[in-house]
C-alpha cells in the first residue's frame, strides 16, 4: 500500500528506531530482503541515470564513464550495500551489538529507497529552482549519514548515538584505507610522483 511505504519512510526520517523496528517485525524472508535491495539498487541507479539525462556533465568528468554504463554502476551500487551490510554486521557484534546480516540488508535497503525519494526530490527542485542543488546535495548526503549511523545503532541496539557515530567514522576509514591498499596492489590507481 502507497500510503504506508509513505508513512513508514516519513517515520524513518522522524523515528528511525521506530521504522526499523517496524520492518524487522514485517519478519521479511531472504527473498523479499533481496528484492527490497534489488529495487533500492535499480530505483537509485535509474535516478542518476535520469540525472545525467537532465543535467549532462562535463565531457572530461571522471566519473562518465561509469554513468554512461548503468549495469556497471547497478553492480557498484549493490556491491558496496553488501560490503557496507557485511561491515555494519560484524563491525556492530565487535562492539557488542546483535544485529543480523540479514536485517542488515533490510535496512540497508530501506534506507537506500528513502534515500532514492530525497534524490527524486532534489531533481525535481533542481528544475524548479536550480539554485537549491548544492544546498539539496548537502541536506541528501548528512541525511544520508544520519541514516546510517541511525540504522545501525537500531540493528545492533546500541544506546548511544555518538558512540555509533565514532564507529561509524573509524570503520568507513579502515574500509577506505583497505580499499585504497588493494587498488594500489592492483595498479587501479596510477602512481603520483613525489
Amino acid at each position: 500500500d502507497a500510503m504506508r511505504i509513505g508513512d513508514l519512510m516519513i517515520l524513518t526520517l522522524r523515528r528511525p528506531q521506530e521504522a526499523a523496528a517496524r520492518l524487522r517485525a514485517l519478519g521479511l524472508g531472504w527473498g523479499a530482503r533481496w528484492a527490497l535491495l534489488l529495487l533500492a539498487v535499480t530505483v537509485s541507479s535509474l535516478l542518476a541515470g535520469l540525472a545525467q539525462i537532465l543535467f549532462p556533465p562535463p565531457p572530461d568528468w571522471s566519473l562518465k564513464p561509469l554513468f554512461d554504463a548503468p549495469l556497471a554502476l547497478a553492480g557498484m551500487q549493490l556491491g558496496a550495500m553488501l560490503l557496507s551490510a557485511g561491515a555494519v554486521t560484524l563491525a556492530g557484534r565487535a562492539f557488542g551489538g546483535s544485529g543480523t546480516f540479514a536485517d542488515a540488508i533490510l535496512l540497508i535497503g530501506w534506507s537506500e529507497l528513502v534515500l532514492c525519494a530525497v534524490q527524486a526530490t532534489e531533481l525535481v527542485l533542481l528544475l524548479v529552482l536550480p539554485p537549491s542543488g548544492p544546498l539539496m546535495s548537502l541536506i541528501a548526503f548528512g541525511l544520508s549519514i544520519w541514516l546510517a549511523v541511525s540504522m545501525t545503532r537500531a540493528l545492533h541496539g546500541f544506546s548511544s548515538t555518538a558512540k555509533v557515530a565514532l564507529g561509524f567514522f573509524v570503520v568507513l576509514f579502515v574500509i577506505a584505507t583497505l580499499l585504497s591498499v588493494l587498488g594500489g596492489a592492483l595498479g587501479l590507481f596510477p602512481e603520483v610522483a613525489p
